[in-house]
């Protein structure tokens, strides 16, 4: 079925204007004005100048529910779709949090999967906030390799003197192992760092890409609580480093965020006419 959006304020990301946007077979087939094609089963929708953007892509959510720090009374719930359409969020990747007790990496991928049946574009990151990270197999290589849906490893040992901070070589080994599995499954591979406030956490990353690891597969989170992880993120990110700042409101560098085509999971990029 072909659906007609009339006098719709479109941002491709740039702002067309208002115009007409023709969509079937959930690919868009033309943008511009006063469109007036010819198609069998057409529905018009009037937009009245209302907004139309690209879904957004949420790189980190619990989608499984977060929380639990307090007691069993502070779980919040699973994500449902209608959170997600409400804000326009079209592309999730889902994460575990503090209560690796209650919500299995299992259940997670589970998650994934319906939100994927309910037409989400939806990954993960394998693990939760422990180091060594909790796996779906034996390896971590094999969680990339023979699960489409797992993008990563994602791991947040910040809450010294409870949890040390990991030292280079524990995260090299890891960045090692994301890279081979990711290479043989045909991915990128990221190692997903919850940084709060480990202290020097920056600095290891730039000991890592100094020793020559390919920085494409470090991806921070969470820089923004504590203002020297912040200034130390603002200092990363312009250098072509991944920074995904959950609290902080910086953009993520895009190159290297997973997408994909309805049915291909491998972190390739849509095509710029993919129906969002």
């Amino acid at each position: 079925m072909a659906i007609l959006i009339k006098n719709a304020r479109v941002f491709a990301p740039k702002d067309l204007g208002v115009v007409d946007v023709l969509m079937a077979n959930e690919r868009i087939l033309a943008v511009g004005k006063d469109l007036a094609p010819n198609l069998p089963d057409l529905q018009t929708v009037e937009a009245g100048g209302m907004i139309m953007t690209p879904g957004f892509f949420d790189q980190h959510i619990h989608v499984t529910g977060g929380g639990g720090e307090g007691g069993p009374a502070t779980r919040t719930p699973e994500l449902v779709l209608s959170e997600l359409v409400a804000c326009g969020t079209t592309d999730v990747v889902g994460v575990s949090g503090t209560d690796y007790t209650t919500r299995s990496i299992p259940n997670l991928l589970s998650k994934v999967r319906a939100l994927q049946a309910e037409g989400v574009s939806a990954w993960m990151y394998t693990s939760n906030y422990r180091c060594p990270p909790t796996l779906l197999t034996d390896s971590i290589g094999n969680d990339l390799f023979f699960i489409p849906e797992v993008l990563g490893v994602k791991i947040a040992p910040r809450r010294p003197p409870l949890e040390l901070p990991p030292d280079v070589q524990t995260v090299l080994s890891m960045l090692a192992d994301i890279r081979v599995g990711a290479m043989l499954a045909g991915k990128i591979g990221f190692l997903h760092i919850h940084n709060g406030n480990i202290p020097g956490a920056f600095a290891m990353y730039e000991e890592i890409v100094s020793r020559g690891f390919p920085v494409k597969h470090i991806r921070p989170t969470h820089c923004g609580r504590i203002r020297h992880v912040f200034d130390s993120a603002v200092q990363f990110a312009p250098q072509g480093r991944l920074d995904r700042h959950h609290d902080g409101r910086l953009l993520p560098l895009r190159p290297s965020c997973p997408s994909r085509r309805r049915g291909d999971r491998r972190g390739r990029r849509p095509d710029a006419h993919h129906a969002l």
